[in-house]
């Protein structure tokens, strides 16, 4: 999957499956304005696609090891850059950070806070699939999150359960 947060696009064996635009970059950056959801259905679906995808070979350790890390380095920059954009601390990936820095650990840096938030979901992630026979979705993947690790399942309840936020005014 390839974002910026506003289109998001599916990708198997290089070929485009699905696409979907779900805000306007423009409102954000000229109107300075959360933009409104979009597509927000088919954005699921797309969602859905991904999540439900499982590679056709078998992974030994070590290759199934470098095919998380591809995935927690990417979404690690995807994060480091939303966090970066956010001056003003206004959503929900802010509010995540001053938690973790609030009440985890002091002094994490917002670089920090990507590497560990990439790594937190791909292990989640990865925790999940294991626990999980038949149809992998958001909704799956969180009722698969052991109840002992808290904090991870409070992020995956976000992720995978929450309706995106509505826009105000």
């Amino acid at each position: 999957m390839l974002t910026n947060f506003y289109e998001f696009r599916l990708y198997r064996e290089g070929s485009l499956i699905n696409s979907v635009q779900i805000a306007r970059h423009i409102i954000s950056k000229k109107v300075k304005t959360i933009p409104p959801v979009e597509k927000e259905d088919d954005f699921n679906t797309l969602l859905d696609q991904f999540l439900s995808f499982s590679l056709t070979k078998k992974l030994n350790a070590r290759s199934l090891a470098v095919e998380l890390a591809k995935r927690t380095r990417f979404m690690d920059g995807i994060v480091k850059e939303l966090l970066l954009e956010d001056k003003d601390n206004i959503t929900k990936l802010s509010a995540f950070y001053k938690a973790f820095s609030d009440y985890l650990l002091t002094n994490l840096t917002k670089q920090q806070f990507a590497d560990l938030y990439s790594q937190t979901i791909t292990y989640g992630m990865f925790a999940a699939r294991t626990r999980t026979s038949g149809i992998f979705t958001r909704e799956t993947a969180f009722n698969n999150i052991p109840n002992t690790i808290g904090i991870l399942r409070d992020i995956f309840r976000y992720i995978s359960l929450k309706a995106p936020p509505k826009q105000s005014g």
